[in-house]
């Protein structure tokens, strides 16, 4: 990529990275809103960010069925991975503006990235401490024997901290590559 060009892939990036942020919290609760919102001719998405999809389908919910008030703390509940994961996207948007700017090697570029892997193991940890409590509040009204609490990791939350702490360790090196930086600019 020429170097003029990147201020500009970098604004497009913080842009598109917004639209995302938007989306996926619309999504979440659109999701139990209006069920089925998300699905393509009755068939579910491919992708997941939310507890919802493998939840539901494991409990035989119909979330229609389910009063307002239950599908309204649904939604807090699922929200509070996805706010995590949304200010880790907030963090990389501020990145590609830092980035824009044609501030490569900046501390403030150094600390916006170290936030994205932090909200992202934020996001693992929270889905991971939401889940059990989402198949308690969709169950609570079942009858006794058949609520359930779920609990689990899947491969995603793995991968998602390998690639948490691999922006940890790179967000390092960008603290190191701008403080040579910095060092350098001393000298001359």
């Amino acid at each position: 990529m020429l170097p003029n060009r990147l201020p500009i892939v970098s604004q497009w990036m913080a842009t598109i990275t917004l639209w995302i942020i938007v989306l996926i919290l619309v999504m979440n609760a659109l999701s139990w809103i209006v069920p089925g919102a998300h699905q393509v001719h009755g068939q579910s998405s491919s992708w997941t960010l939310t507890l919802q999809d493998s939840l539901v389908a494991a409990l035989h919910l119909e979330i229609s069925l389910l009063p307002a008030w239950q599908r309204t703390g649904a939604i807090l509940i699922t929200s509070a991975p996805l706010l995590a994961l949304a200010t880790g996207l907030w963090h990389l948007r501020a990145l590609f503006q830092t980035y824009a700017r044609q501030e490569y090697f900046s501390p403030r570029g150094a600390r916006h990235l170290k936030r994205v892997g932090q909200f992202v193991a934020l996001w693992v940890v929270l889905g991971f401490l939401c889940s059990p409590l989402l198949s308690a509040w969709l169950t609570m009204m079942r009858q006794a024997g058949d609520r359930l609490i779920t609990i689990g990791l899947s491969s995603s939350d793995a991968v998602a901290l390998l690639l948490a702490g691999s922006i940890a360790i790179v967000a390092k090196i960008h603290e190191e590559a701008s403080a040579i930086k910095a060092e350098n600019q001393q000298f001359i």
